[in-house]
């Protein structure tokens, strides 16, 4: 039996974009596809998480 735990980042997630963001390492147009970045990826796991909310009501 595996032992895998889920972590909690005590953070929400505009909190985490603005730490990479503030970190320096991004400059110009590479800041705004960063954020393009973090917009496609939030929205993937959003509608990933609903499609399985939906599954679970439908079961």
């Amino acid at each position: 039996m595996s032992n895998i735990r889920e972590s909690f980042i005590p953070f929400r997630r505009t909190d985490i974009i603005n730490l990479c963001l503030e970190d320096g390492k991004l400059q110009g147009k590479d800041v705004q596809l960063f954020q393009e970045f973090c917009d496609i990826l939030t929205a993937f796991f959003h509608f990933r998480f609903h499609h399985t909310l939906e599954s679970i009501k439908d079961n």
